[in-house]
C-alpha cells in the first residue's frame, strides 16, 4: 500500500499540485510541488463562463500532472482535486468538470467559501504554533489572503476564531477593472484604492482593530512580498515586513507595465497582472488598521488540504471546537437559552451513539446533529410561534465558521424539524435535498426531538442517561429523579417521528436502584 497522496488546486490564475508522503512517526512531508499558470479567472469574472480553449488547456495541464502522479505511484483514491471561485462561479462549470473526468479520470470538487476558510485555518494553525514566540501567547491576529476572485479573512484571538468571512474582491477582478483604462498610473491607482476602500470599510465594521492587533497575509502574493523585501527569507518562518518597505515595493510595481514586471521579478504573465492590485490591497488594509508592520506566512489552502487528507478527512478536535464556538456566538446573538441548548446538544450526542447500529451514520453526521441541538431554538428571537421555522431561516442566513454550504443547509433543516410536522417534500429547504440527505435529516431530527423532550422543563434535570435497544423498544434510563412525568409527557408528544424512522417505541424509565 502506497503512503503517498496528492492534492490539486484549480485556482483563478494557476493550477497547483502538491504530492506528500506520510511519515512513520506521523505527519507528512511534501515531496513534489508543481504550478502551471492558466487564466480561468479572467474568463469567469469577465464573461461568466470558461472558454473552450481554456478548458482544453486545463485538461492538458492535468494530464501532465497525472503523468507525474503516476511516476510517484500515487493511486487515484489518494488524489483530491478542488476548484475555487473561477470554476465554482462559471456558468459552464459542469462542462469543465465532465471534460476533465473523461480525459483524466480526475473528479473535480468545487469548494465553497466556508470550506476554503476551514482549510485555510488548518494550514494556519501549524504556522501560528511555530510562530508563537514571534506573535505572543494570546495574540490578536487578523489573517487575510486575496485570491483572484475573492478575499478570505480570519480574525483569531488567542487561537480562537472570532470572525471569518469571504469578501467578493479579488486581484483579478481589480485588474480587470482598470485593464482598459487609458489614464495615468496615479489615477489608475486611485481608482483601485477607492474600490479597495469599500471592502475595507466592511471589514472594519466586523473587526475591531486595536493597537495590539497584528495583521498577517498569506498565499502567493504574500510570499512574493516576503521574497522581494527580506533577503534570504526562509519560507518556514513568518516574515516580518515593515509597511514602509511594502509601500516602496508597491510603488515600484506600479511604475512598471506587465511585461516589465515579468522580466524584473521572474514571475508568470498571469501573476504579473495581479501582483500589484493584490499588494495594494494589503497595503491599504495595513494603513486602515494603523499597522506599522505586517506578517507574511508561506502556508496555503493546499497545506490545509494535505493536513485534512493525512488525518483521514476527519475534523480535528481543535477544528470542531472552533465550529462549536462559532455556533454558540450565533446563539448568543439571538439571545438563546444557552444552558438548554448545550444540554440538548449533549443529550442528542449520547442518543446518537447509543443508536449507532440503527442509523449507521458517521461521526461527522453526529456533529451536525450537535450543532442543530445548539441552534434549534434561536428562532424564538423572532417569535415563539413557529419558532422552528424561524430557527431554520436564522441558521441559513448566518455563517458558521468552517461549515460548508451543504452541511450548513442540513443543520438548519435538522433544527427546523425539532418540533411540529415531520418532513414533507413540499417544505422549503427540504425540497432541495437528495434522497440520502432527506433520510439523514429524518434520522437526526428524530433524535433531536427526543433529546429536546428530555429537557422540556429547560432546567437540565436529567443529566445522566443510559440508552438500551431492547427488541422493538428504545429505553432511556435516568438516575436520581423521582418524578419524570413531565419528560414522559414530552416524549409522548414528540416521539412519533422517532418511532416512524427507527421502528422503536421510546420509553423513559427511572434506573433501577442497586441494592447494597
Amino acid at each position: 500500500m502506497t503512503n503517498q497522496f496528492a492534492v490539486i488546486d484549480i485556482g483563478s490564475s494557476s493550477i497547483r499540485l502538491a504530492i506528500a508522503q506520510s511519515k512513520s512517526e506521523g505527519g507528512f512531508s511534501v515531496i513534489e510541488s508543481l504550478q502551471k499558470p492558466i487564466a480561468l479567472g479572467k474568463n469567469t469574472f469577465v464573461q461568466g463562463s470558461i472558454n473552450k480553449s481554456n478548458i482544453e488547456e486545463c485538461v492538458q495541464i492535468l494530464k501532465g500532472f497525472c503523468k507525474v502522479l503516476g511516476e510517484y505511484h500515487v493511486p487515484q483514491e489518494s488524489i483530491r482535486v478542488v476548484a475555487t471561485s473561477a470554476v465554482r462561479e462559471a456558468s459552464n462549470k459542469e462542462a469543465l468538470i465532465d471534460r476533465v473526468y473523461i480525459a483524466t479520470g480526475l473528479q473535480i470538487y468545487p469548494i465553497d467559501e466556508a470550506e476554503i476558510t476551514r482549510l485555510t485555518y488548518l494550514a494556519l494553525r501549524q504556522t501560528l504554533a511555530r510562530g508563537k514566540n514571534l506573535l505572543g501567547e494570546n495574540a490578536d491576529i487578523v489573517v487575510t489572503e486575496i485570491g483572484g476572485g475573492s478575499t478570505e479573512l480570519l480574525h483569531l484571538i488567542g487561537g480562537k476564531v472570532s470572525f471569518a468571512q469571504t469578501f467578493p474582491i479579488g486581484s483579478i477582478k481589480l485588474f480587470e477593472m482598470v485593464e482598459d483604462v487609458k489614464s495615468s498610473t496615479t489615477k489608475i491607482r486611485n481608482l483601485l484604492e477607492k474600490n479597495i476602500g469599500r471592502t475595507i470599510t466592511q471589514i472594519k465594521q466586523s473587526v475591531d482593530f486595536k493597537e495590539t492587533t497584528q495583521l498577517m497575509i498569506m498565499g502567493g502574493d504574500a510570499r512574493f512580498a516576503a521574497r522581494n523585501i527580506i533577503e534570504d527569507w526562509n519560507p518556514e518562518n513568518i516574515a516580518k515586513i515593515q509597511i514602509s518597505s511594502l509601500s516602496k515595493l508597491v510603488d515600484e510595481i506600479f511604475t512598471l507595465n506587465v511585461d516589465e514586471i515579468v522580466k524584473r521579478y521572474r514571475i508568470s504573465y498571469t501573476e504579473a497582472e495581479t501582483v500589484g492590485p493584490a499588494l495594494l490591497f494589503y497595503l491599504c488594509l495595513a494603513r486602515a488598521a494603523k499597522s506599522k508592520q505586517i506578517m507574511a506566512a508561506a502556508c496555503t489552502m493546499r497545506d490545509g488540504m494535505l493536513i485534512e487528507f493525512a488525518e483521514g478527512g476527519a475534523w480535528s478536535p481543535e477544528l470542531t471546537e472552533q465550529i462549536v464556538n462559532s455556533a454558540l456566538e450565533i446563539g448568543k446573538k439571538y439571545e438563546f437559552d444557552e444552558a438548554h441548548a448545550r444540554h440538548v446538544a449533549e443529550l442528542s450526542s449520547k442518543i446518537f451513539l447509543a443508536l449507532s447500529n440503527e442509523h449507521r451514520l458517521d461521526s461527522r453526521h453526529g456533529f451536525l446533529l450537535y450543532l442543530a441541538g445548539i441552534l434549534h431554538e434561536i428562532g424564538n428571537f423572532v417569535s415563539n410561534r413557529s419558532h422552528h421555522k424561524h430557527s431554520m431561516y436564522l441558521i441559513s442566513s448566518s455563517e458558521i465558521f468552517g461549515l460548508g454550504r451543504r452541511d450548513h443547509l442540513l443543520v438548519g433543516i435538522i433544527a427546523r424539524y425539532h418540533r411540529r410536522a415531520s418532513p414533507k417534500i413540499s417544505h422549503e429547504g427540504y425540497i432541495l435535498l437528495n434522497r440520502d440527505e432527506r433520510i439523514l435529516v429524518s434520522k437526526l431530527a428524530a433524535i433531536l426531538r427526543v433529546a429536546d423532550a428530555l429537557d422540556r422543563s429547560h432546567s437540565q434535570r436529567i443529566q445522566e442517561i443510559k440508552c438500551i435497544v431492547d427488541d422493538n423498544k428504545f429505553v432511556i434510563y435516568v438516575n436520581d429523579i423521582d418524578d419524570i412525568a413531565l419528560e414522559q409527557l414530552g416524549l409522548k408528544q414528540k416521539a412519533n417521528m422517532f418511532e416512524d424512522v427507527y421502528g422503536l417505541n421510546v420509553l423513559l424509565r427511572k434506573a433501577p436502584t442497586v441494592k447494597s
